[in-house]
């Protein structure tokens, strides 16, 4: 790199450098030679990595997705099949409460059995009773901890978006 580009990349961090992430991406996203030049688009390109851009991604505007060649991304993005937006959260809680009913009327069928048992149902009563306390507790645990994962994964999403 000779002197003067060393200038030139010094004026176009000036004019860019206080630029919003949208408006540099914008801008890199448009790729016009007529209004900038190959310096400037550098500058650009390293402003917007220093601000933790990833420039392959493609990028929504105006409904419409770019990506850096100006060509339209024909994915439909957040739609059903692109499994973006996560809907195991409703479907979790759904399946807890069948579960929890399932584990109760297992429960206390084991105690029915117990109370007509000809050698002693005490055993079955404790069985079923620990699949009543501890069955319920249990499966409890496992949904919540399937739930928390699905509420990392919609975070990290928002933050990404944040991001970008």
């Amino acid at each position: 790199m000779n002197k003067n580009e060393g200038e030139l990349k010094k004026q176009a961090f000036e004019k860019f450098h206080e630029k919003s992430t949208n408006e540099l991406l914008e801008i890199w996203d448009e790729n016009d030679g007529d209004k900038y030049t190959d310096i400037e688009f550098e500058v650009i390109g390293e402003l917007l990595k220093s601000r933790y851009v990833d420039l392959n991604t493609p990028r929504k505007y105006e409904g419409k997705e770019k990506n850096n060649n100006n060509n339209i991304n024909q994915q439909t993005k957040g739609g059903f099949w692109s499994f973006d937006k996560i809907v195991s959260g409703s479907l979790i809680k759904f399946l807890y409460a069948l579960g929890a009913i399932g584990i109760t009327i297992f429960s206390f069928v084991m105690f029915s059995n117990a109370s007509q048992s000809k050698y002693g149902g005490t055993g079955l009563f404790l069985l079923g009773l620990g699949y009543l306390i501890l069955g319920n507790l249990f499966w409890r645990i496992i949904c919540e901890g399937i739930i928390i994962i699905f509420k990392i994964f919609e975070k990290l999403n928002q933050i990404e978006s944040k991001l970008k």
